[in-house]
């Protein structure tokens, strides 16, 4: 069907002063006749899902960015045009709008763009969204295009920040001034409990960058909000906060979030400690062009860390520079986000010619519902703490051997590695036999044991089979006993020696680290007698005192050298301090099978083992 221009009581339907070209229609949703019906039934759309989620402590406000007015291109013209009439129709169909904002590059501002032509720029989409913002507050911003950086090798000269100023942030009505040259500021909405802060990322007349004036006023202005109880914050800026020369900003919010602290310049550092209760929701900016979402990072060195506060851009305004390419850019720059294939698949002289966001906050459910008109898809973001559930937990072992006394450290992997509660309980099927305590599993009696860990998210489980066995004490007697032979070192032959005592049983002591818990020891006291060496000099004469090891058979016996001076080659010997008795630690011994011949009277000599 071929456009009409629409006439209303005998006048040319405008918009903005310019004459619209529209198919007729015989109703009128609104009473404004000079919006097309195509413009009026997806901004409908979009104000039936905004009443769907509003509650009344919602917080609901547009958000447009990027027009990139560009006099050369009717396309990118009549987008921006029917982006404002769609706010238009927007502002009657919601009802209590809190506010609206515009993040920026209203001038496509390219390197053959005269300042003439970017103060035109300004002045049009001012207009446009000034019309349909009537009567609602206000924020608006600069982005990196608007002050003509990218054409000052053909003007000579930029547009200066308190003309910026004054065809920009003069729009900032009812709030508090950071400056009133670059634009900064915030305002509160007591009722709602609600301070936002708009930024000037593109501050001096830079690209990019902001003062230390503007950083020092910017964390001033979130240590004050913080103080109060129950409040909120919402932050707009055109670049994201983490975004190259900017990042700053973001750094000051994770400083904020974390209550520490932060150096702001070479000669202020602010302090968050007592003054960060209220809650930061979102941040919300223009200049990527596509409706993207992410968490916002800390950069040190070049490297981002993420926290939690979302980001969230707002699609380009009109149909210019990005979308339109589609899948044929890359997924950055382009409009994809990342993650996904759709586009936003821009057609000229639609509702889909342009994009902007109606976004409704709702904090008592940590929700953001992001609506774009136009081009684009919606969003539901979650603004609490993202939570990443348990689905399993495993063991470093699933079964072992213990003896008395002994333990060992169950080391629990909870499944995935980046759950959000690591948190595990341990627990003993029989306490009697071992205990568990924060992995550490202790044995107590003989017998046999399960151990179990459990995940607190979830409660999955894993288990560990435990044998505990008793210390090997019977190999070792309580007594000494005649044993009637020694070794002779002559022959290398054993024969009888009447006087000596063997400690132990006639078969050799089985030393081996795997029977006896770790430093158990052998206890040896009594009427020993070594003369001969510097072990004693109790003058009832005989040979030293000799030590024996041999095979598992208990054949061919071996000795190894006098037990002289607290040494022997079977290892470490201590002796008493009065030299009747001396201690062996098990644990050290480099063999595995060992008798102690000693010369003395077997009533008064003694071998115990400890622990028992």
């Amino acid at each position: 069907m071929a456009t009409k221009v629409l006439v209303k009581d005998g006048k040319l339907a405008t918009y903005g002063g310019k004459v619209v070209e529209v198919e007729a229609s015989a109703a009128d949703a609104i009473q404004h006749a000079d919006i097309p019906d195509y413009i009026k039934t997806a901004a409908l759309a979009v104000a039936q899902k905004v009443a769907a989620v509003r509650t009344p402590e919602s917080i609901v406000f547009l958000a447009a960015s990027d027009a990139h007015q560009l006099d050369t291109s009717d396309s990118i013209v009549t987008g921006n045009l029917h982006a404002g009439m769609a706010a238009k129709a927007l502002a009657y169909m919601i009802p209590n709008i809190d506010f609206a904002c515009y993040l920026g590059d209203y001038t496509a501002g390219s390197s053959t763009t005269t300042l003439a032509e970017g103060r035109q720029h300004i002045k049009e989409i001012n207009a446009d969204i000034d019309e349909a913002f009537k009567g609602i507050p206000q924020f608006r911003t600069l982005g990196n295009h608007d002050s003509l950086q990218y054409s000052k090798a053909q003007n000579g000269s930029v547009l200066s920040a308190a003309e910026l100023y004054g065809l920009v942030g003069a729009y900032n009505t009812g709030a508090t001034m950071g400056s009133e040259t670059e634009g900064y500021c915030y305002r509160d909405f007591e009722g709602k409990k609600l301070r936002v802060i708009c930024l000037n990322t593109a501050e001096a007349t830079e690209k990019e960058y902001v003062s230390d004036a503007q950083k020092l006023w910017f964390a001033s202005a979130l240590k004050a909000v913080g103080a109060k109880t129950g409040w909120n914050v919402l932050l707009l800026s055109h670049h994201p906060l983490d975004w190259g020369a900017v990042c700053i900003l973001s750094n000051i919010v994770k400083a904020y979030v974390d209550g520490g602290s932060i150096a702001v310049s070479s000669e202020n550092t602010v302090s968050f400690a007592g003054s960060n209760a209220a809650k930061i929701l979102a941040a919300v900016h223009g200049h990527v062009h596509c409706f993207k979402v992410a968490k916002l990072n800390s950069i040190s060195g070049g490297v981002g860390t993420e926290y939690n506060v979302w980001r969230v851009a707002t699609p380009n305004m009109c149909f210019a520079r990005n979308n339109e390419y589609g899948q044929n850019g890359s997924a950055e720059y382009y409009g994809i986000e990342f993650g996904e294939e759709m586009t936003y698949n821009k057609t000229a002289n639609s509702a889909k010619d342009t994009a902007f966001v109606v976004n409704v906050i709702n904090p008592s459910e940590e929700k953001i519902h992001s609506f774009c008109y136009g081009a684009g898809y919606d969003r539901e973001i979650f603004t609490g703490v993202q939570t990443v559930p348990v689905t399993g937990v495993s063991l470093n072992a699933s079964s072992g051997k213990l003896t008395i006394g002994g333990s060992v450290t169950l080391i629990a992997t909870v499944s995935p590695g980046d759950a959000t509660n690591q948190a595990v309980t341990y627990s003993s099927s029989a306490p009697t036999v071992a205990s568990v305590t924060n992995g550490i599993v202790t044995a107590l009696t003989a017998g046999s044991a399960v151990i179990t860990v459990t995940t607190v998210d979830g409660g999955y489980t894993a288990s560990y089979n435990l044998t505990v066995k008793a210390a090997a004490v019977d190999l070792i007697a309580t007594y000494g006993a005649i044993d009637n032979i020694r070794l002779s070192t002559g022959s290398g032959t054993e024969k009888a020696a009447e006087g000596y005592v063997t400690v132990g049983h006639n078969a050799p002591i089985d030393v081996s680290k795997q029977t006896y818990p770790n430093g158990a020891i052998i206890r040896v006291t009594g009427a020993v007698n070594c003369k001969g060496n510097d072990w004693s000099t109790t003058p009832n004469g005989g040979d030293s005192a000799w030590s024996m090891y041999t095979n598992a058979a208990g054949t061919a016996y071996s000795h190894s050298d006098y037990i002289t001076d607290k040494t022997g080659t079977i290892g470490p010997i201590t002796l008493d301090a009065d030299k009747t008795g001396f201690t062996v630690d098990l644990a050290s011994l480099d063999k595995r099978w060992i008798k102690f011949c000693v010369k003395g009277t077997a009533a008064n000599l003694t071998a115990t083992l400890t622990p028992k």
